[in-house]
């Protein structure tokens, strides 16, 4: 039988957990396409484009649809803290709660960081098309549009990898350009004619907040000369980007997504545990899952060098 001291263990803890869990943004929201698993390992088929209307002469013209296949397998991941039997026979209950509440700080992290790291790789590891996920080449074999296209892109900076407003600016303006310009493997435009700023996210470094949040805001960059980029995309600062170099830039407005997260059964908290031997408490979180590249289409890798 559960003590009344380790009931309130649990409601305290469990309380703290989710409040703080669910209380932090997370730089990666409208980025991520959630999918559900139920095995270790599941193989997706993603399809090609849809073709255009044609004039209707005769009978339908069906047209094939390029497929491509790639397997996901879960993986296991886990969180536990020890709280001091004494935090609980005298009551300590603020400090459980924010030892906890740091715990849902860390479990919310946790697919950021583990979306950040994917999406750091994608210059050197294959997605679906088996290239590079950020490749300056992507082409779609045996569709009917295969020129080559780029999303990975690169520009120097005058004092090193630190761009000046300027530059940062040069940099949003080839990415959007980018993004406009990419089309689909029947050579169609991805992206619409979309004027919401909340779609187009530049997701920096730290270290970049402050040039890229001027470009976003200021009415006139150094010159002074106008800024034709003011409130025509966001900045989110990702703290789990440590390159210097390196930001992305995405585009949420579509249903297909640069990440995909599969989880088999979403972040589980373990009952509360007395530890044997110590007496101590054991207050643990679960998840399985993994993530995996989506659509390279909605993403830039822009590295300055």
């Amino acid at each position: 039988m559960k003590s009344y001291g380790n009931s309130l263990l649990l409601k305290t803890a469990t309380q703290s957990f989710w409040n703080v869990y669910f209380g932090i943004p997370d730089p990666m929201d409208g980025l991520v396409y959630r999918r559900p698993s139920t095995q270790k390992t599941d193989t997706y088929t993603r399809l090609g484009a849809a073709p255009m209307p044609i004039e209707w002469v005769g009978n339908r013209e069906p047209k094939d649809v390029n497929e491509y296949d790639f397997p996901v397998t879960n993986k296991a991941y886990e969180a536990t803290v020890r709280i001091d039997k004494e935090l609980v026979k005298y009551q300590q209950w603020d400090e459980v709660a924010r030892l906890v509440g740091n715990l849902g700080q860390k479990a919310r992290d946790f697919q950021t960081s583990l979306s950040t790291t994917l999406l750091v790789a994608g210059t050197s590891t294959a997605g679906e098309d088996d290239q590079f996920f950020f490749d300056t080449d992507h082409t779609d074999p045996g569709a009917p549009y295969t020129t080559s296209q780029d999303n990975d892109r690169t520009a120097t900076a005058a004092t090193g990898t630190q761009p000046t407003d300027l530059e940062a600016a040069a940099s949003i303006r080839t990415c959007f350009d980018a993004l406009w310009g990419f089309k689909d493997d029947r050579g169609d435009p991805t992206v619409p004619m979309d004027d919401n700023p909340a779609n187009f996210i530049a997701m920096v470094p730290p270290v970049y907040r402050s040039v890229y949040r001027q470009v976003q805001i200021a009415d006139s960059l150094t010159g002074p000369v106008g800024n034709d980029l003011k409130g025509t995309f966001t900045t989110r600062v990702n703290p789990f980007m440590t390159s210097a170099a390196q930001f992305f830039f995405f585009y949420a407005g579509s249903p297909h997504k640069p990440v995909i997260i599969q989880e088999a059964g979403g972040l589980r908290v373990l009952p509360v545990e007395e530890e044997f031997g110590t007496g101590d408490f054991l207050y643990s979180v679960e998840w399985y899952g993994a993530a995996a590249y989506g659509q390279w289409r909605t993403a830039i890798s822009f590295i300055f060098t």
